[in-house]
Order: C-alpha cells, then structure tokens, then sequence
C-alpha cells in the first residue's frame, strides 16, 4: 500500500503478508506478529510453509533453521550438519531429521563409514568405534555397546573385557 513506519530508527513498510518478517504487530496485514513473522489472525501462529515467502529449502540444501526446509512425509523439518563433524555444511536434512548431540545438530541417516556418536545417527542402526558400520560386531571385536554385538547362541549381547587384569 506503499505506507510505512519507523521502528528502531528505521522505516519499514506495513501491510505485510502472513509468513513475512516482522518487528512489531502494526507491520502485519493480520496485526499479529509471532517470533517477528507475520502469523494468521485467528490462530496466532506463523503461516504454514506453503504460505511464506519464497519456496522450501530441499534435502542437502544450506539452511539456519528447521522451518526453512522441505518437511518429510511425517511433516518433519530439520536443518542440521551434514555429517558428525562442526565443520560440515550446515543443510536441510535429507530425512527430515536429526540429532542434538553437545548442543550442535546433526543430520540421521549417515552412511556406513560416516563418523557417528550414537547408533541411531546410522542408516544402519549401528555405531561402533564412532563409525556406522553395516554388521553387528563379532565375539573379541572391540565396542562401545552391548547393542553393537552379535547375539551368543542364548540371545545376550555383551560387551566387555576380554581378560580380566
């Protein structure tokens, strides 16, 4: 409409969408601003994601938050590093989910080879040695976790010392 408001010393244009950003709720066409995004009216909550601006980040595709990406077929969002490594590229996760480990997030679903810190960062479902691996671990390979070893012929996974010294 081409009015507009000062804010913070700043001007900024009113009438803004639902999903826009936001400083205050007279910038919003709705008159509610949530968490600085324009929200609905009658619910009070930001838009949908088919309803902000712009399109969904896909799987593997820079992001900063969750919202930004594509959600999965369960409507999950997750944005995270791409591998167990700070350093990775920080991407819209390919399943939609991730992990929190030490306050960082990091993407599920890591391949055999990949670093990992817990089995259910692995596509396989096993981390051992801080490596997903394909195979649970046979009797005198070194673990982690009882979960990680294959069954003795009663059922019961163990890991342990093998001598004890």
């Amino acid at each position: 409409t081409g009015a507009k408001m000062e804010f913070l010393d700043k001007s900024f244009c009113l009438d803004q969408g639902t999903g826009a950003a936001c400083g205050n709720d007279a910038m919003c066409t709705s008159g509610l601003c949530t968490d600085n995004v324009c929200a609905r009216e009658e619910v009070g909550m930001p838009a949908p994601l088919s309803e902000q601006q712009g399109p969904a980040r896909l799987a593997n595709e820079p992001c900063n938050d969750d919202f930004e990406c594509e959600p999965n077929n369960s409507g999950q969002q997750a944005c995270g590093h791409a591998l167990y490594d700070n350093d990775s590229s920080v991407v819209c996760c390919p399943t939609g989910e991730k992990i929190e480990v030490l306050d960082e997030a990091f993407c599920l679903d890591q391949a055999v080879g990949a670093a990992c810190r817990r089995n259910e960062m692995c596509r396989s479902g096993i981390c051992a040695q801080s490596i997903c691996v394909d195979e649970l671990l046979a009797a005198g390979e070194q673990c982690e976790d009882h979960a990680n070893c294959q069954p003795d012929d009663l059922g019961r996974q163990a890991c342990g010392r093998e001598f004890y010294d």
